[in-house]
């Protein structure tokens, strides 16, 4: 698989889910037809629910481009790994749903329809073994341009957005500090779960980890430690 390949084709979903929705309704005679448990029923329910779980890819398709559009995807729909498992959970429910039709009975719109939607939701559910690899491109491209003299174009290839790119070539470390940290995080959440037991709680420990503001690591560690100290 191309590093750009899974991403570039998830993001044609919703807009095959849309054409799968619409196609087969282009009257308003058509629609007033369609019967509960159809096809047609199946395609728009499925686009919807899509778009309630990423509104971002419905939003920047209806009012916004390039950077500006990649900015508002980010905020309104999460990017983080949970989110990322929500989705493929989600393609792999609808993907079942839809091998239980029977496509010889569909027309010849519905059936491309289904066969597009089909391998879109196919390509997601197989991206969930890359998780990880994609997010490591980003420290692989960081890394890169600053350590090894990487070119623009040299990031872009390797499978980020372009304006992720221009922000990690004006951020030297951005991709790889935001990784360490996560990482202390995570383990810092383990020694507090092992040092808590069933005291632990998961709300207070974010609490107190936020509450930190920008601090550096071993500052957060020593932190961690004390709060640990009080609650057990």
């Amino acid at each position: 698989m191309e590093p750009r390949e899974g991403f570039s084709r998830r993001k044609l979903l919703i807009g095959g889910a849309a054409l799968a929705a619409s196609g087969s309704s282009l009257t308003g005679k058509a629609r007033a037809q369609a019967r509960p448990g159809t096809i047609d029923d199946f395609f728009r329910d499925a686009t919807d629910d899509w778009v309630r779980r990423n509104p971002g890819l419905a939003t920047r398709t209806h009012y916004f481009s390039g950077e500006e559009g990649d900015r508002l995807a980010r905020q309104l729909t999460p990017q983080t790994r949970e989110a990322a498992l929500d989705r493929i959970a989600r393609a792999r429910r609808i993907l079942a749903d839809l091998r239980k039709f029977d496509r010889s009975r569909m027309n010849e719109l519905q059936r491309v329809s289904a066969d597009l939607l089909d391998w879109q939701l196919d390509i997601i559910v197989k991206e969930e073994p890359y998780l990880d690899y994609f997010r490591a491109r980003r420290l692989v491209v960081d890394t890169g341009l600053h350590a090894m003299k990487w070119t623009r174009q040299q990031g872009i290839d390797f499978g980020i957005e372009p304006s992720e790119v221009e922000r990690y070539c004006v951020y030297p470390g951005q991709a790889c500090s935001y990784m360490m940290g996560e990482l202390k995080i995570i383990e810092s959440r383990e020694k507090a779960k092992a040092a808590l037991g069933a005291k632990f709680s998961l709300r207070e420990f974010h609490n107190r980890v936020l509450t930190l503001g920008t601090v550096p690591l071993e500052l957060l560690e020593r932190e961690v430690d004390a709060w640990i100290k009080t609650q057990a």
